[in-house]
């Protein structure tokens, strides 16, 4: 069975993102790249990374080249963390 999905981008007035909420279970490895990669760059994203003390630092990595500042995730050893990021309009 699938886990349950969901993703939910709110746009501004002008159409750009304003806020991503991710609950993708484990697939947020693979999601969140190609959000980035296709140019799209919500100013916040909330979301819980899974496998954190083993594949989360290239995720958060990833954000931090992008332009995002991250809340949580502070215990590197935790298996599952909430993190919040946020990135200024460029």
């Amino acid at each position: 069975m699938r886990p349950s999905v969901l993703f939910e981008m709110q746009p501004n007035k002008d159409n750009s993102t304003f806020a991503a909420s991710l609950v993708i279970p484990t697939a947020e490895h693979e999601i969140l790249p190609s959000l980035l990669h296709a140019g799209d760059y919500p100013r916040w994203i909330t979301m819980e990374i899974h496998h954190y003390n083993s594949r989360g630092q290239f995720l958060t990595e990833l954000l931090s080249r992008h332009g995002y500042t991250l809340k949580g995730g502070e215990d590197k050893s935790a298996s599952d963390v909430n993190v919040c990021v946020s990135r200024n309009r460029a």
